[in-house]
């Protein structure tokens, strides 16, 4: 029916924390990294559909990793859920990591025993941090939306999450850091699903 962002969006802007926004951005955080944008109050869908959805793709390391798209540095291959376990693995400090005895590591476990200080799992969330923070620099310059909404996996522990974009933004945005709210996703683990009830009783 519709691209999955776009349905989150389409959720939060009905439902949730969009609500009463004309101008507004959604970016979800999970396995990999899912954007999608309304503009003067319409879905943004552009000429081939792609229009807003393509924020995971954003060039934001040139001699990166490769994606899965076939790209090299893309916002997903360089901080996703999907390159997380790679990141940590790779990482210096990962030999004495507590990561080690993990079989799985996703977002919920590196935010875990980043917050029990250990070195490898605070300098990869940093990194992380650093990087979605500037990409939604370039979003807000971009599109400039009155708010953006933040869904996925993220939300499970938003605060910290939301103060470090929030920082990062001020930090760089090109105008005033007040015009545009950061805000958690009401609905992040049934957006899709809600959206795409939205969308059927839209038409």
């Amino acid at each position: 029916m519709d691209n999955d962002a776009r349905g989150a969006l389409l959720c939060e802007w009905c439902y949730g924390a969009g609500q009463g926004v004309d101008d507004l951005m959604m970016v979800t955080f999970g396995t990999g990294i899912g954007t999608a944008v309304v503009l003067d109050g319409k879905l943004m869908t552009g000429s081939h559909f792609s229009g807003g959805i393509l924020g995971g793709h954003i060039l934001v390391h040139s001699e990166g990793r490769q994606c899965t798209c076939g790209a090299v540095g893309c916002l997903e291959s360089e901080a996703s859920g999907w390159v997380l376990p790679e990141l940590i693995r790779s990482h210096a400090l990962y030999s004495e990591s507590s990561l080690r005895e993990l079989d799985a590591i996703g977002f919920e476990e590196l935010l875990t025993h980043a917050a029990t200080g250990d070195a490898c799992a605070s300098a990869v969330q940093e990194h992380c941090y650093r990087i979605w923070g500037e990409a939604l620099v370039s979003f807000i310059h971009l599109y400039d939306p009155q708010r953006i909404v933040i869904g996925g996996g993220l939300m499970n522990s938003p605060e910290p999450v939301l103060a470090s974009f929030r920082e990062t933004v001020a930090k760089f945005i090109w105008g005033d850091p007040g015009q545009v709210e950061i805000v958690a996703a009401q609905h992040p683990n049934r957006a899709g699903l809600i959206g795409a009830a939205a969308l059927f009783y839209a038409h």
